[in-house]
């Protein structure tokens, strides 16, 4: 049997050397000759087996377990050997890498197949030399058996590891092709169109898909086509947080990403939407529409999160009631500023001296408006009435908005910002008839993706509207370190009373 092991091992040396690699159909897969002549070997040891005849079941159970091992040191061999082959690397000499991986071409789809042949022989091990008909001859063969068990799944274990590295080898060369055409296509002009500059790339990925197409199993295929998806948005996200300042490179990656999905999507037939619909495309395609957008777009969007948010907001810093309505042959809001409710202290001395200023977001359509300051009250009844003249037409201004900002006067000092409510212009009452009091709490602007960006941007436009919010947030900050004074202050005088 030894003897026969090590004949096995020199045929499967000459087989590979002699492998013209043309394409065979073997089982309903694509392999080479050398593959053919490994299943061959595998064939005359379940032969010999057969053709053997024990009169004692020990025996038989001797011989079945140097046929285990001489098959699986046979698998085993081959597996490495191609895989050696795949990397240029069959004579133990170290090559060129990139030369036989550089591309996916029909000899690295079917040095895979090859391997995968061997897998599927060797799972017919257990049925093809009868470990069930020499169990039920004497379960006295069962230890005997789980051995020759354990040998098997070790050596699929292996040739499965060989072939797993082998396909992540494929998908290392294609991250490492795909990039520099990506680049490529990148570096193109901004007015040459989009098909013509992708025309090149998009060619490479699907000669590079076809190989596989027309060559893989179909588990292979599919296992290939979701690491290449993965390794697409993985450069493509890497590339934007370098980019995420030029609104045109955002702009045309956004159109590329969205050329491959449908690419590998293929109406259906290729990945479903559960395997390009995954976290890190979704983070991808958010950062490119952040990113991507024109900062009056963006502005626009940030200023509708705050008229949406300050609908619903808590009460934390109180409120103000108001009736407002928009007489549109005149382009004029008329306002009427009602009363202030349990307005924040803003002082760590005293109440709250406020009063109300009056503008347009993101743009100025009027000079802005206050009204006179309330001494040391946080219910303040203002009732007064506004008629502010806007320069333009509202509707003409993406995410405009009226704000109402709440301020404490100081005497000495700068004057502190207590909060904002926000009222979307076209949403607005068109008449008195349909003006109804309204109550909105105040608040403080948050920190959201849409601001990261604008204040990511070189435009002054992004700049100046970025910092002012930035502005009102720090303002938050400072009017909760005012309360944990105040706070603290209390607690002291209720230890003193105490004492």
């Amino acid at each position: 049997m030894d003897v026969a092991r090590n004949i096995s091992i020199g045929t499967v040396k000459r087989a590979i050397e002699i492998d013209t690699r043309e394409v065979i159909q073997e089982n309903k897969i694509k392999v080479t000759s050398s593959a053919i002549d490994i299943t061959i070997c595998f064939e005359q040891c379940y032969q010999f087996h057969h053709q053997l005849s024990w009169s004692h079941a020990e025996d038989g159970a001797l011989v079945i377990a140097k046929i285990v091992k001489m098959i699986c040191d046979i698998g085993r061999f081959y597996s490495t050997q191609m895989r050696r082959i795949l990397n240029g690397d069959l004579s133990g000499e170290k090559k060129d890498k990139k030369a036989v991986l550089f591309e996916l071409n029909d000899k690295i789809c079917v040095g895979v197949n090859n391997i995968q042949i061997v897998l599927v022989y060797m799972r017919e091990i257990p049925m093809r030399l009868n470990w069930e008909e020499l169990l039920e001859k004497s379960q006295d063969n069962k230890e005997v058996i789980e051995e020759w068990r354990k040998i098997v799944d070790n050596s699929i274990q292996t040739i499965e590891n060989d072939k797993s590295r082998m396909m992540e080898e494929i998908i290392a060369a294609f991250t490492k092709q795909f990039k520099i055409y990506f680049n490529d296509f990148m570096k193109k002009p901004q007015d040459e169109p989009i098909d013509d500059a992708i025309d090149v790339l998009m060619n490479w990925l699907a000669n590079n898909l076809e190989a596989a197409w027309v060559t893989f199993m179909q588990a292979d295929f599919q296992w290939l086509l979701e690491r290449k998806w993965e390794e697409i948005v993985k450069i493509c996200s890497e590339l934007q947080k370098q980019k995420s300042k030029q609104i045109s490179y955002c702009t045309r990656m956004a159109t590329a990403v969205d050329i491959f999905y449908k690419f590998l999507h293929v109406d259906g037939n290729g990945l479903g939407q559960e395997e390009l619909l995954t976290e890190e495309y979704k983070l991808l395609q958010s950062a490119l529409s952040l990113y991507g957008d024109e900062t009056e777009d963006l502005i626009a969007i940030y200023c509708s999160q705050l008229t949406e948010t300050c609908k619903t907001v808590e009460m934390k810093y109180g409120s103000l009631t108001f009736t407002v309505y928009h007489l549109e042959e005149e382009n004029v809001l008329k306002l009427r500023l009602i009363r202030g409710e349990n307005l924040p202290k803003m002082d760590t001395i005293g109440s709250c001296d406020p009063y109300i200023k009056f503008k347009t977001l993101p743009k100025s359509l009027f000079e802005v408006v206050k009204t006179k300051h309330q001494s040391n009250t946080q219910n303040p009844n203002w009732k007064l009435n506004f008629d502010l003249k806007m320069s333009e037409n509202p509707s003409s201004i993406k995410g405009a908005c009226l704000q109402m900002s709440l301020y404490d006067h100081d005497m000495f000092n700068k004057d502190d910002y207590g909060g904002s409510v926000y009222i979307a212009i076209d949403e607005i009452a068109k008449s008195s008839d349909e003006a109804v009091e309204t109550t909105l709490n105040l608040m403080f602007p948050i920190h959201t993706q849409i601001l990261s960006a604008l204040q990511d941007r070189s435009d002054k436009e992004a700049n100046k509207f970025s910092k002012k919010i930035k502005n009102y947030i720090e303002a938050e900050s400072d009017l909760s370190c005012v309360e944990k004074e105040k706070g603290g202050k209390k607690s002291k005088k209720k230890d003193k009373k105490k004492k």
